[in-house]
């Protein structure tokens, strides 16, 4: 992909992230070079990480070089010859699937065909192998020379990326987000048709970044960090329990309404032993018009605590944004401008990739 239309986009995004000076020089510096000095988004991506994250020891590997895909060649071959992923793979999906949303479904051939600006799917018709929205076919033996010829042409799709990978590099574990380490689970089978050593998988650390407004507010609420983390409704049902000045909740005369329901009940009974199905149903609809009353009354005092609910929204949003992690909807240019490399320092010194709990990191003042 062309990075010669970006030009446009980084000029307006410098200006929404502020003025000049600090921070935010280096950053622009770090973006204009790799987005503007770099033909690929391929190349300018190697040299943003590298530029943010080398220090650290990481390496970049650039999976189209011709002897890596070469290394790669009998299982590319495979897979245009005899499509073998697919039903393996849609196997494995069927035994998961009681249990599990499948994150990502095979093609009869999980290959693009790579070549200058082009990346377009590989389909076989008949005695074909076509490129996909191209004039591009060839025949079995022209597909066989291009795939010896140029390997670097052929990019596996998600279904064989994870092989590719464990083939130029093998490990003995996987560290993944939670879509990854989702799909991985699919692979298995996969890797041992190919007999490629599966790895363990494992899912890493979430990170949550609380600012010191946030903390604040958080303490202004009296919500511990456990509350952070209960679902909105039982939050704010919890928080109105806990500093409601009037008494809405209906449980002790619910449970003195139970006992004369059951007294009525019992005397229907003793009259006509038929009248049980229509004491029942009565009984229910009694029921329910008090959980109705109980709703309204929470309702009532939601009203009279807006301002204190308003900032407990408040502070979920920030700290969930749409539901979700920070880490699916943050950026890391805006903590880099107000921490610079510190912020990565900060990161990596706190994380335990091991760890089987989610990182929580509150920035003093």
């Amino acid at each position: 992909m062309d990075t010669s239309s970006l030009k446009k986009t980084l000029d307006e995004l410098f200006k929404l992230l502020g003025p000049p000076g600090g921070n935010l020089d280096e950053l622009k510096n770090t973006l204009s070079t790799a987005y503007l000095h770099h033909k690929t988004i391929g190349a300018a991506t190697q040299y943003l990480v590298n530029a943010l994250f080398g220090k650290f020891g990481l390496i970049v590997v650039d999976p189209d070089e011709a002897e890596f895909k070469r290394a790669y060649i009998d299982v590319m071959r495979d897979e245009l010859l005899h499509q073998s992923a697919y039903p393996i793979v849609s196997a494995q999906i069927e035994k998961l699937e009681a249990h599990y949303k499948a994150q990502a479904h095979p093609r009869p051939i999980n290959l693009f065909y790579l070549k200058d600006d082009l990346r377009e799917r590989i389909e076989r018709r008949g005695d074909v192998w076509q490129v996909v929205n191209t004039d591009i076919e060839f025949t079995e033996a022209e597909l066989m020379k291009e795939l010896d010829e140029h390997p670097e042409r052929f990019s596996p799709n998600v279904i064989l990326r994870g092989m590719f990978q464990e083939r130029i590099l093998p490990d003995v574990a996987f560290i993944g987000g939670g879509a990854e380490v989702a799909y991985w689970l699919q692979l298995k089978s996969v890797f041992e048709h190919y007999n490629i050593f599966y790895p363990v998988v494992l899912l890493r650390q979430s990170i949550m970044w609380i600012t010191p407004q946030q903390a604040k507010l958080q303490e202004q609420l009296g919500l511990s960090l456990s509350d952070i983390f209960k679902n909105d409704s039982l939050l704010v049902r919890q928080f109105i329990s806990a500093h409601s000045k009037d008494d809405w909740q209906t449980a002790i005369e619910g449970k003195e309404i139970e006992q004369v329901l059951e007294r009525m009940k019992k005397k229907a009974m003793e009259l006509d032993s038929t009248l049980r199905s229509s004491a029942d149903a009565v009984l229910t609809k009694i029921r329910y018009q008090v959980q109705v009353l109980e709703r309204k009354m929470l309702r009532a005092e939601k009203r009279k605590m807006q301002e204190q609910l308003l900032k407990i929204t408040k502070l979920k949003n920030a700290l969930f944004p749409n539901g979700g992690l920070q880490e699916r909807v943050e950026n890391f240019s805006e903590y880099f401008l107000r921490y610079g490399y510190e912020y990565f320092d900060v990161l990596y010194n706190a994380i335990e990739p091991l760890a089987s709990k989610f990182l929580v990191i509150e920035q003093q003042d």
